[in-house]
């Protein structure tokens, strides 16, 4: 995969985003990713622009105060 481009191996195609607001609930977040089945979602501001990314596992640690990934 060394001479393979991102868009080659299509990582991270999805034909839907999956985003949360910056005003949702982290706990709501960590729901959309489970009933999604994916592993992260974009953060979106009140414009609908993408302001960031949040990974499960980052979620789960900021609600839990549990270290569940080697990220």
């Amino acid at each position: 995969i060394k001479d393979k481009t991102v868009g080659e191996l299509k990582l991270g195609y999805k034909s839907k985003v999956i985003a949360a607001s910056t005003t949702q609930l982290a706990a709501q977040a960590m729901v959309t990713i489970r009933d999604h089945g994916v592993s992260g979602l974009a953060v979106v501001d009140e414009k609908n622009r993408l302001v960031g990314m949040t990974h499960g596992c980052f979620a789960i640690h900021s609600v839990a105060h549990v270290h569940c990934c080697n990220i």
